[in-house]
């Protein structure tokens, strides 16, 4: 890609979906590439911190005509993540020898939000455990110019 309008994002975006048999690998490399190339500040609609401490639980963006949310990783206390999970998802979705650490992910919002309003984004850190509604997510960007998101939700 030479230039950094849509249309070369909107193409990328097609050649990552050729590349990829799963869409969410596509959007995780275009978050990846969006983000390593400087991309993803311009794009960006909304971010959402802990209201406690201002860790950052999640980004919304517009990219290929999509409303993307990239969640963060995050990492659990012992006895909070062993009561919340097992230990087999431990040893398949963490990504730490502790087996703490969660990794984040990406969403293509419009998709989950065709779900219902009960369809939600998991967003965490340690002071925070809960979900953004994707019907919520979509009201909150509403009318927004990417770049021009203002000051972040508080969660």
């Amino acid at each position: 890609m030479t230039s950094k309008n849509g249309d070369d994002i909107s193409e990328f975006f097609r050649a990552l979906m050729s590349q990829h048999e799963d869409k969410v690998d596509a959007l995780n490399s275009l978050h990846l590439y969006m983000r390593d190339s400087g991309l993803l500040k311009n794009a960006t609609l909304r971010v959402y911190r802990c209201a406690r401490k201002g860790h950052l639980l999640a980004t919304v963006f517009s990219a290929a005509g999509m409303i993307v949310c990239v969640t963060e990783l995050y990492k659990m206390s012992h006895g909070l993540n062993e009561a919340s999970s097992v230990e087999s998802a431990r040893e398949k979705n963490t990504i730490d020898k502790e087996q703490r650490t969660w990794p984040g992910h990406v969403f293509d919002v419009s998709e989950l939000a065709k779900w219902g309003d009960s369809a939600q984004v998991p967003i965490n850190c340690r002071d925070v455990r809960s979900g953004l509604g994707a019907t919520h997510i979509l009201s909150d960007v509403k009318g927004i110019i990417p770049g021009h998101g203002g000051a972040p939700i508080l969660v």
